[in-house]
């Protein structure tokens, strides 16, 4: 699901146990960023996001544990790379 809001596209994408939210900007070439872990917000990289807009399409999103997205685990490296599958498949398919 996607929706425009205050110059961003917010997305919420399906996985198991619920849902992951996030944020892209800009066109051009996908880039998916990835933040430092659990427990730990993406609002980080929202700067970097605008600054590489203009050339990519640059998207984030919040790994399980912190909302927008799921508060469920498991959390483990098997499933934070099947969200990273998922948000893909949602973007585009594949990225930088």
């Amino acid at each position: 699901m996607w929706r425009a809001v205050g110059g961003r596209d917010v997305f919420t994408v399906p996985v198991a146990g619920g849902a992951l939210g996030g944020w892209a900007v800009g066109e051009g070439t996908p880039v998916l960023l990835l933040h430092g872990g659990p427990g730990l917000s993406y609002e980080y990289l929202e700067a970097l996001g605008c600054e590489l807009g203009p050339d990519y399409r640059v998207a984030a999103y919040q790994q399980r544990g912190l909302e927008p997205s799921t508060l469920e685990g498991p959390f483990t490296i098997a499933q934070a790379l099947a969200d990273v599958l998922a948000v893909l498949d949602a973007l585009a398919g594949r990225a930088h």
